[in-house]
């Protein structure tokens, strides 16, 4: 599920890490990644303040991340099956976060 009028913008794959950047017709972003294969995984999440709230993305511990400055992206991660880090950072509420993040699948 990607909301009505985003749009990929920019697609970047690696060896153990893909990020998709979506953007919508007022500039702002959904960007969505994901990292594998690592013995280690660092994630940064550039704000100072935030709320924390524990929630479930299918059957795993998910977290969402609100920051206390209302102009900046909240961000949802969690780490589904064979280790793999997601994250998605929007200009969004819980809902819709969680709801984008339901709808991840794999595809071949």
């Amino acid at each position: 599920y990607i909301p009505v009028g985003y749009t990929v913008k920019t697609n970047i794959q690696e060896d153990d890490y893909t990020t998709t950047i979506y953007a919508n017709d007022d500039g702002k972003q959904l960007t969505f990644n994901y990292t594998f294969g690592s013995d280690s995984t660092k994630l940064y999440l550039c704000t100072k303040e935030h709320e924390t709230v524990y929630t479930t993305v299918k059957e795993y511990d998910a977290y969402i991340y609100m920051p206390v400055e209302k102009d900046s992206r909240n961000d949802i991660v969690w780490i589904g099956d064979n280790d793999i880090c997601f994250r998605i950072s929007a200009y969004m509420n819980v809902d819709e976060l969680r709801e984008i993040a339901e709808s991840i699948q794999k595809v071949n």
